[in-house]
Order: structure tokens, then C-alpha cells, then sequence
């Protein structure tokens, strides 16, 4: 086999799996290296700022996009939705204790994509945010109990 190239000829090495420049080690690739997929942790997330109590807007809007890009991270979307195709969004209310941990979350509202849907891909969506929202960890406020309400949207594309 012969390449050519401005003039010159060059010579490659052949063997039965490849071929290489002159000089070079013969590497084979057979199709694409296959990584196994990541394991998901759930994982709790880094102090978060209350953001809620910031008076200045512009910190104030640079701390809910952490708190959203958190809650975007944590997010799996449920077997159950995907199989029956469902989207939606649950509104969630957590309350937090001085410390900052989730005492108690409660679903204040939900809205799905489609209006048959199956139940238990309802469900699925609910324990989800319930699951993230309970992963949430704020930073603590001396002797304030606080609470959040916020939406979680699952978008089925």
C-alpha cells in the first residue's frame, strides 16, 4: 500500500488488523469503546442559600438558579412516566428546620401532560420530586424554621 502525499511517496505498514505510518505502532479499533454507564448516587446537595430571604434581586436571582440547576442534577425521570409517555409538574412544599435539612415535604398541587394517564405513572412522578426534595439541604439560620414551595417539572420529549 502506498500513500502518497505532496510528491513523495510514502510507505505504510500493513498487517492483517491495520495499517500505521512508518515508525509507528499498528493500533486497532474495533468499533467504539464502550463505557459502562455511570452509576447514579443519590446525592445530597452542597449547603444551598436561602434564597428566598436575599434582599438584593440580582443575588437573590443568581441563588435560585443554583437552587434549580441542584434540583435539575437530582432529577431521574421515572421508568413508569417514560414507558406511558407522561409529563407534568408537581408543585412541592418542604419545610426546613433551623438546620437547613428537609422536616417534612407535602405536594401542594399536580398538573399531568395527559389527562388519562396511568396511576402509577402519576405516582411515579410524585415520589420522584418528593425524592429530590427531600435531598435538599439549605444553609443554617439560627433558630428559624423556614419553608419552600417550588415546581418540579418533568418534560417528556
Amino acid at each position: 500500500m502506498y500513500l502518497s502525499s505532496t510528491g513523495y511517496v510514502a510507505t505504510a505498514q500493513v498487517n492483517g488488523n491495520g495499517y500505521a505510518a512508518p515508525g509507528m505502532p499498528t493500533l486497532v479499533q474495533r468499533g467504539l469503546p464502550v463505557n459502562p454507564p455511570a452509576k447514579i448516587k443519590p446525592w445530597r446537595t452542597e449547603q444551598l442559600p436561602r434564597f428566598w430571604h436575599t434582599a438584593d434581586s440580582a443575588a437573590r436571582q443568581r441563588e435560585a438558579g443554583q437552587f434549580f440547576q441542584a434540583l435539575r442534577q437530582r432529577i431521574q425521570y421515572p421508568k413508569a412516566a417514560l414507558v406511558h409517555q407522561l409529563g407534568g409538574r408537581v408543585v412541592v412544599c418542604v419545610h426546613l428546620t433551623p438546620a437547613g435539612e428537609p422536616q417534612r415535604v407535602v405536594v401542594r398541587k399536580t398538573s399531568f401532560t395527559l389527562v388519562s394517564a396511568a396511576p402509577e405513572a402519576e405516582k411515579s412522578l410524585v415520589n420522584e420530586a418528593i425524592r429530590v426534595a427531600q435531598l435538599l439541604r439549605f444553609r443554617p439560620r439560627a433558630e428559624v424554621a423556614d419553608s419552600l414551595v417550588f415546581p418540579m417539572s418533568f418534560t417528556y420529549d
